[in-house]
């Protein structure tokens, strides 16, 4: 695969670049912008593809986005690769417990306009936030 010279997109802590700078070859087409109280979810999810894939699956497996939608996790890749699925799958399933503001135990919740899975603390902070009319 091509090497595309340019910085890799991301938003967030430098452990998300750091993410994106240990598996360049997974990203160089994609995004990072993973809430700060995922990126260790996340972090244990890319070093468990990494264990689990082999070679060929590592070759042709490409992200091209990590974030939150809707207050699940989302990692979208380029072309599906079966193998990677479960891994994703269980690192979705934890998020919907752990608070994408400070990663401590969270519930995912509906506000006016937005969802988001989120600690009581964070709840109390951050629930009386309204997107749209």
């Amino acid at each position: 695969m091509p090497r595309i010279p340019r910085p890799i997109p991301h938003r967030g802590a430098p452990a998300v670049s750091a993410l994106a700078e240990r598996f360049p070859e997974w990203f160089a087409l994609g995004a990072v912008a993973v809430p700060p109280g995922w990126i260790a979810l996340v972090d244990r999810l890319f070093d468990e593809l990494a264990a689990t894939l082999d070679a060929a699956e590592r070759a042709r497996f490409q992200v091209a986005a990590v974030r939150e939608r809707d207050g699940r996790l989302s990692v979208e890749t380029y072309g599906a690769l079966p193998a990677a699925d479960p891994a994703i799958e269980r690192a979705a399933d934890a998020a919907m417990r752990i608070c994408q503001s400070c990663g401590a135990p969270g519930k995912h919740r509906r506000f006016a306009g937005w969802s988001a899975t989120l600690c009581a603390d964070c709840r109390r902070r951050l629930g009386k936030i309204r997107i749209g009319g």
